[in-house]
C-alpha cells in the first residue's frame, strides 16, 4: 500500500511565475513527508518545468485542453493551483480534490477600484505562492539557486 500524499501543482505560463512554481514544487517534495509531486503546465513550458524540477511526472494539455476527468483518474490527494484563473478553477473543481490556491487579487482589485472601496493586500509573488502551501508548513528554500 502506498502511504504517499500525491500533489498536483498547476501553473501554465509566465517565466518568473513558472520558475517560482518549480521551486515551490521542489520545496513541497522535500519538506512534506512522503510527498509525490507532479506538475501541470502548458505544452510550450513542459521542457522548462522538467529541467527545473527533475520531477518524474510533468503533465501538459493537448490542443490547449486538459480535462479534469483525465486528471481525476490520477488520484491526487491535493491540488495546488498557482494559476487561479477561471480555467484552472474549473479544472480543479472537476478533479474534485482538496485544492489550495495562491491568491490572485486581480478581480478583487478591479472591483474595489471601480467601486472606490478599500484595497487588496500587497503580497509579493513568493508570499502569494507560498500561502497556498502554508497548511503543509512549506517555506521558501534556496530561492537564489535557480
Amino acid at each position: 500500500m502506498n502511504d504517499n500524499s500525491r500533489f498536483l501543482i498547476i501553473r501554465f505560463e509566465g517565466t518568473e511565475e513558472l520558475a517560482l512554481a518549480c521551486q515551490l514544487a521542489l520545496d513541497v517534495q522535500t519538506q512534506v513527508e512522503n510527498a509525490d509531486v507532479e506538475f501541470l503546465t502548458a505544452p510550450n513550458q513542459l521542457e522548462f518545468v522538467k529541467q527545473q524540477t527533475g520531477l518524474e511526472y510533468v503533465h501538459s494539455f493537448v490542443n490547449n485542453r486538459v480535462t479534469g476527468k483525465e486528471m481525476k483518474y490520477l488520484h491526487f490527494d491535493y491540488v495546488i493551483d498557482l494559476e487561479d484563473t477561471l480555467s484552472s478553477n474549473q479544472l480543479t473543481n472537476r478533479i474534485g480534490r482538496y485544492t489550495f490556491t495562491a491568491p490572485n487579487f486581480k478581480f478583487k482589485k478591479l472591483i474595489k477600484s471601480l467601486l472606490g472601496i478599500g484595497t487588496v493586500p500587497k503580497l509579493s509573488l513568493v508570499e502569494r505562492f507560498y500561502t497556498s502551501v502554508k497548511h503543509f508548513d512549506v517555506v521558501p528554500k534556496n530561492l537564489n539557486q535557480h
